[in-house]
């Protein structure tokens, strides 16, 4: 009974979170072809211009993070440690995004779209450094033949690294007009304060009233005596 009631619920789970599986194998399927049609049409530090002053291919492999950075870590772990480390960083971080995408699968579209595509792309980048050492990369963006921050043109990338840009553009977005827990503000619940001084004049005020009452019913009775 156990048994069915749990490939049950994990059916439902599986129908469910359909659209996110197509968008994570659609994005890593794309990123992984595109590569491979680069790699075995292209010699490795070969540039073909597509659309000129603009897009070009041009084959790379990267050993270090996206668009070629390694912040610094290759002077301290060294460039196979540098390797592992974004292994290990990959790993950590599609469980953790997964996990975020399962439990707040309710969040709305733009929510899962945005997770799918940065597990989409993470794991684009996870297989070429697992087994070749190196992430393949191949769109550079030119300036139009201007030069901007030293450079005439764009870290080159690819289809994963643009996944992962999108997905977070895309969080963003939702998180600032979008998410209510967000834009909601912060309510001021406030405390009680107990009113014991409050509290306090008004038993002595009804104290006194009621001593000054007394006083007078015993001088009335008094009164009373002494005319008998």
């Amino acid at each position: 009974m156990k048994s069915k009631e749990f490939w049950e619920k994990a059916k439902t789970t599986l129908i469910r979170i359909l659209p996110e599986i197509a968008i994570i194998l659609g994005g890593l399927i794309l990123d992984l072809v595109s590569k491979a049609i680069v790699a075995a049409n292209m010699e490795l530090g070969q540039t073909v211009t597509i659309i000129p002053k603009f897009l070009n291919f041009s084959y790379t492999v990267n050993t270090r993070a996206a668009f070629g950075s390694d912040f610094g870590l290759d002077k301290i772990f060294g460039g196979r440690g540098t390797m592992i480390f974004f292994i290990v960083l990959t790993v950590v971080a599609v469980g953790f995004f997964g996990f975020l995408l399962f439990k707040n699968h309710k969040k709305g579209i733009l929510y899962r779209i945005s997770f799918s595509l940065i597990i989409a792309g993470a794991l684009g980048n996870l297989y070429d450094r697992i087994f070749l050492s190196g992430v393949r990369d191949f769109i550079q963006i030119e300036y139009f033949g201007l030069e901007l921050f030293g450079s005439k043109t764009f870290a080159i990338f690819n289809i994963a690294d643009s996944c992962v840009v999108v997905g977070t553009v895309l969080l963003l977005v939702f998180i600032i007009f979008f998410d209510k827990t967000f834009k909601e503000p912060i309510k001021d619940e406030g405390v009680d304060l107990p009113q014991t001084d409050q509290n306090n004049n008004d038993v002595d005020n009804n104290e006194s009233n009621e001593i000054a009452n007394t006083s007078e019913i015993t001088t009335e009775t008094s009164e009373e005596i002494d005319n008998k």
